[in-house]
Formats: structure tokens, sequence, C-alpha cells
């Protein structure tokens, strides 16, 4: 039971702990979907071929792997870092998230949980909209 929850957890769990310090610091949230839209443009959606050229957001990823990192990644954090598989999906989710959607500034509490995968005390909940170059979409 416990890596059935653990392997299901993990990537959501991750994404909250990636996307909560960018709520808090909007500037960096701002950058990151800055060098998004350089990078890929707006003419169409962030894909995984464009993740090795978003620098910024593989920083953003493996520090939120090296604060919080999931309870089952703990002992192979390296080998899936070098494998690349948990840059790729945080990556790919959590840039189009951030291309995708204007969101509202909150205050979130980064206070850590108890729990198999290291969750937050209060989930995060933020608003978002969608931005306006995603109507195209």
């Amino acid at each position: 039971m416990a890596l059935l929850v653990t392997g299901t957890e993990t990537d959501s769990t991750t994404l909250e702990w990636a996307m909560s310090p960018l709520l808090n610091h909007p500037d960096q949230l701002d950058q990151i979907r800055a060098k998004i839209d350089f990078k890929v443009g707006q003419g169409r959606l962030l894909d995984e071929q464009d993740l090795p050229n978003l620098h910024y957001l593989q920083i953003v990823i493996n520090e939120t792997l090296r604060f919080y990192p999931p309870v089952m990644l703990l002992g192979v954090l390296d080998v899936v870092q070098m494998a690349g598989l948990a840059n790729w999906v945080i990556g790919l989710v959590l840039g189009s998230l951030i291309q995708s959607f204007e969101w509202e500034r909150t205050k979130v509490d980064m206070s850590e949980g108890l729990g198999l995968t290291m969750p937050k005390i209060r989930p995060l909940e933020a608003l978002c909209k969608p931005r306006l170059l995603m109507q195209r979409f």
C-alpha cells in the first residue's frame, strides 16, 4: 500500500511544493513565464523538446526536489535525476501551468505535514485564469 500511495502522490506533491514558493515570490514566477515565452514563443504550447532550453525552470525543479524530496525518491534521487524522469514530468506540467495561466498572488503556508509523501500542512489553494494567448488553443 505504501508503494502505491507514494507512487501516485509524488508528482502531485512535488508540483504543489514547486508552485508554492513561486506564488510567494511572483517576480520569480514572472521570470520563468518570460523565459518560456521567449524560448517557446506564444504561438504554441510548451512540449518536451523545450525543456532542455528552460534552465531556470530546471533550477526551480531541482531546488524543489532538494528542499522537499518526495519520500519515495529519498534513496534514489540521484538515479531519478540522472534519468531525467522527475525533471521531465514535473517540468512539463509546471511549465505548462506557468505558460497557460495567470496566477493570483497569494501568501502560501510552507509548513510541512506528516505523511508518506511529505504533504503540506495546508494544501495549496490558488486562483488562476487563462492567459489571453491561451484562447488560441
